[in-house]
């Protein structure tokens, strides 16, 4: 877990007379402050919590992803390790978004609070301290909510940088990109439904996709009564003939578009990185006397991500 830029960590000792020590230490192996143990703990507690009451319509639901959601700027910013494509030239003259646009997201993002805010560590802290299940869950609730909201309003705050047409090509790039993390064995089944903003949908595509939606949860009670390999032949099945259903939806015209954004891929999505010891023309090197959060920045040269801890994921 990142707390406020900082990586802590946990860990379990198994002692010679079957008891266990909980460990918690920063990413150098020192060990950490009340509240940060408090901090992970909680963190912990609401993890098991959550996994424990998941059902099988917040599963599908998970898979569904939000038809309203905005594009990711961390696209363009990048976070921690990930550089993002606003380094790219080639992906600004193909979305059309300038170097300067990329530098004023990436010090917004240094701007941002860090996270988790002070809202949530008394959710985290307050989980650490009590073992009532509904209060769990209810802490839950409220953990999401909170992140949801910081997210939301972190993302609008970057991507009013942008212009409509600009965010049309991150939502194109959406489809050119893995459309998600959830696998069972080696088929991809997450739909991803924000992605079909992309395909500018009529008023009535909306509501014939609202009702996809309905009917893709509504097979829920029917997974529960399944087991194992039964279970997942069966949701395999049911995503791709949503898929199937989503497509039929679309016109001609939007099907050729599909088509040619999935195999017409920009070269920065096809080309290899460039070896790690070339330095490419907007890297930021670090040094001595390297810019900090705050200071004034030169002019044409970009700050680097901020590490995953400053921007809610």
């Amino acid at each position: 877990m990142v707390f406020r830029g900082k990586t802590i960590k946990w860990e379990a000792t198994k002692n010679p007379d079957g008891t266990w020590n909980d460990i918690y230490t920063d990413g150098e192996g020192n060990p950490l402050s009340e509240l940060e143990c408090q901090v992970m703990q909680g963190n912990e507690k609401l993890g098991k919590v959550m996994l424990d009451s998941m059902t099988t319509t917040t599963q599908l639901t998970g898979l569904l992803g939000s038809e309203t959601a905005m594009p990711s700027p961390i696209l363009i910013t990048g976070i921690g390790p990930f550089p993002g494509f606003g380094e790219n030239p080639e992906f600004r003259a193909w979305s059309g978004i300038t170097l300067e646009q990329v530098r004023n997201m990436r010090l917004a993002m240094w701007d941002l609070a860090d996270f988790p805010s002070d809202e949530l560590v008394d959710i985290f802290v307050q989980a650490a301290i009590t073992d009532d299940t509904e209060e769990l869950k209810a802490l839950v609730k409220e953990r999401d909510s909170l992140t949801g909201e910081i997210f939301e309003k972190a993302n609008k705050t970057l991507l009013a940088e942008l212009s409509p047409e600009q965010i049309q090509k991150l939502r194109e790039l959406e489809w050119q990109m893995p459309s998600g993390s959830a696998y069972i064995g080696s088929e991809e089944i997450t739909i991803g439904l924000r992605r079909y903003n992309a395909l500018d949908l009529s008023e009535e595509q909306k509501k014939r996709i609202d009702t996809l939606k309905k009917e893709f949860l509504a097979v829920a009670p029917e997974l529960d009564k399944l087991k194992g390999n039964e279970r997942n032949q069966k949701l395999i099945e049911h995503v791709k003939a949503t898929r199937v259903k989503l497509k039929e939806t679309l016109t001609d015209a939007q099907r050729a578009k599909l088509e040619r954004l999935q195999t017409e891929k920009p070269k920065f999505l096809t080309e290899p990185a460039k070896p790690s010891g070339e330095k490419k023309r907007d890297e930021w090197v670090p040094g001595p006397d390297s810019w900090k959060p705050g200071d004034p920045l030169p002019p044409g040269v970009l700050p680097p991500p901020p590490p995953a801890g400053k921007f809610p994921r």
